[in-house]
């Protein structure tokens, strides 16, 4: 099993984010092999709430109150590896699309946001708000928040 570790400290958004990224699809990654296709939250006979796999396997019981109420099931369902695998392509393809241009002697600028007439500085906009998704994430800096 992969866990969620915390990463050496990276004053670099990019950098950090893919990283965060890398490790978000490694945990999704290893939940998809042990479990078949969509997840489902269902009303199971007895009046239990379960979330389970495409072959009825049991993902999460959540009928135990004490550490997994029934409300939670939802949530889980949603998250189920193959959307959390989802939101990792689109994330990556997102970076992708917005590059970070270097030259000797200036500033980092986005190779999208940029043209002739502006020129955007990196970490920008788009890249600041993929790093909102990872925000709560070991490692993350308020300074690459979204500024206004």
């Amino acid at each position: 099993m992969t866990a969620l570790t915390t990463p050496e400290p990276v004053d670099d958004l990019l950098l950090w984010l893919r990283e965060r990224i890398a490790a978000r699809r490694a945990l999704a990654e290893d939940a998809k092999g042990r479990c078949t296709g969509e997840w489902t939250f269902r009303d199971t006979a007895g009046g239990r709430h379960k979330v389970v796999d495409d072959l009825g396997y049991t993902i999460s019981d959540t009928d135990d109150v004490d550490t997994n109420p029934w409300w939670t099931g939802p949530h889980i369902a949603a998250n189920d590896p193959r959307a959390v695998l989802d939101l990792c392509d689109a994330h990556s393809l997102l970076l992708d699309l917005h590059p970070q241009v270097t030259a000797a002697g200036m500033l980092d600028w986005c190779g999208e946001c940029s043209d002739q007439e502006k020129s955007v500085s990196y970490p920008c906009p788009t890249t600041r708000a993929v790093g909102v998704a990872y925000r709560r994430d070991p490692g993350y800096r308020e300074e690459w928040a979204p500024r206004d």
